[in-house]
């Protein structure tokens, strides 16, 4: 359902739904210290500055650029963890080192969404509330869209304390991403299946749903991990419509 290509000086993750992704442009980025923007942008022959990114705060707010006349894009700082657009050729960008990547796209209404979903995001519900955004602000229809779920840390990898624990126990999906951990008192937390099982919650079908299963604390060869590096570099993972 993905696969792994060169992308200029380092290498990209695309996924492989078939006729999902016709009018997009997307990729899920790897572990590299040089200018993902300007590698990214040559690579699939896009401008730069048609590639908006925002200071992610580890929330559940989304913005949303519609194609209004007039409507501006925003400059300087605009902190949120979610950007949703129907701007052709206007690139979203999410930037991770741990937290879920999660690219959405509706083929038909020709939308798509960029999500960051750290434990935080998760337990507000961000990937459910991106899917309402999409019904709500462009009629789209949840049964005919389509995410991708990008690498993560794994819950080889995720143990999590109490006030994680508690903060996600009051969702029915909850009790299946959750396993016992190492010690008494913490758990391993499954975060990217808490995010595809609130997109099936939200009615996107369970076969519309792409997830990478790549841990980043496991292949440092390949992302950076904040868990098992500590203070370290992010990767960018895009989309766009054609």
């Amino acid at each position: 359902m993905f696969e792994i290509v060169s992308c200029g000086n380092t290498y990209c993750i695309r996924s492989k739904i078939p006729g999902a992704f016709e009018n997009v442009v997307h990729a899920f980025g790897t572990r590299w210290t040089g200018d993902d923007v300007n590698t990214y942008a040559a690579h699939f022959h896009m401008d730069p500055d048609c590639f908006f990114t925002v200071t992610q705060i580890h929330g559940a707010d989304i913005l949303l650029l519609d194609d209004s006349e007039g409507e501006m894009i925003p400059r300087g700082e605009v902190c949120c963890d979610g950007i949703i657009t129907n701007r052709r050729g206007l690139a979203l960008g999410i930037r991770t080192a741990d937290c879920v990547p999660l690219l959405l796209v509706d083929p038909v209404k020709r939308v798509v969404g960029a999500i960051h979903a750290g434990w935080r995001g998760t337990a507000r519900e961000i990937a459910a509330l991106a899917v309402r955004l999409f019904v709500r602000s462009f009629s789209s229809d949840p049964s005919g869209m389509y995410a991708m779920i990008g690498p993560s840390i794994g819950p080889c990898c995720y143990e999590v304390d109490r006030p994680v624990f508690q903060a996600m126990r009051r969702h029915r999906w909850s009790e299946s991403v959750f396993t016992a951990g190492r010690n008494r008192g913490v758990w391993m937390l499954d975060l990217g299946k808490a995010n595809r099982l609130q997109l099936i919650g939200a009615g996107v079908p369970d076969e519309n749903i792409a997830s990478i299963p790549l841990c980043t604390a496991c292949r440092k060869d390949l992302f950076f991990s904040y868990r098992a590096e500590g203070n370290t570099g992010r990767q960018l993972s895009f989309i766009a419509g054609k």
